[in-house]
């Protein structure tokens, strides 16, 4: 499988384990079971690729969800399907702790809501699910270098190097996976 990259280019992309996805797969239809809709919340450190994650489930769907049963909320921004044929960037900078209410009138039919930021206690109190992503450290020190140039990355690395592991919201299931 294929995703596009910051420069356009089409690169391969591995992402999350099978085995993991058909995990994600089967806790949600579990939620769905018991509620209206499922938020996912994504969590890691800085440079891991949880917003490469996030793009490729918002365009290719994961397990038995399509994309249209998907919304991806990446921080404070939402991509909104316009009259089936464009989109438009919702964005909703952080104020606090809102719930995600102010993007919920965007997505009123999607079930799978995913939320993904390396601080969600900032924004929601609970969540149907954590998945929290992480990759080995010399690999995010590479993303982050070649996103933000060398001293802006190894600057960003250095600071968030010792985030959090553990994260005051409230979820029913928790899963790890590896990018």
């Amino acid at each position: 499988m294929k995703i596009q990259n910051e420069d356009g280019i089409y690169v391969p992309y591995k992402g999350v384990s099978g085995e993991r996805i058909n995990e994600l797969d089967r806790l949600v239809t579990k939620c769905l079971e018991k509620e209206p809709f499922v938020l996912v919340c994504t969590v890691g450190k800085k440079g891991i690729g949880k917003s490469t994650f996030g793009r490729y489930i918002r365009l290719n769907g994961f397990g038995s969800y399509k994309p249209k049963d998907i919304a991806m909320i990446d921080d404070g921004c939402m991509s909104v399907d316009v009259a089936f044929l464009f989109r438009r960037k919702y964005v909703n900078p952080c104020r606090g702790v809102d719930g995600l209410k102010p993007f919920y009138k965007y997505c009123k039919k999607k079930r799978v809501r995913f939320y993904i930021n390396s601080r969600p206690e900032n924004r929601i109190t609970k969540a149907s699910i954590l998945l929290r992503l992480y990759t080995d450290e010399k690999k995010r020190l590479q993303r982050l270098i070649k996103r933000k140039g060398t001293e802006a990355g190894t600057d960003m690395f250095l600071r968030t190097r010792d985030y959090p592991e553990h994260f005051n919201i409230s979820y029913q299931y928790k899963l790890e996976a590896e990018l």
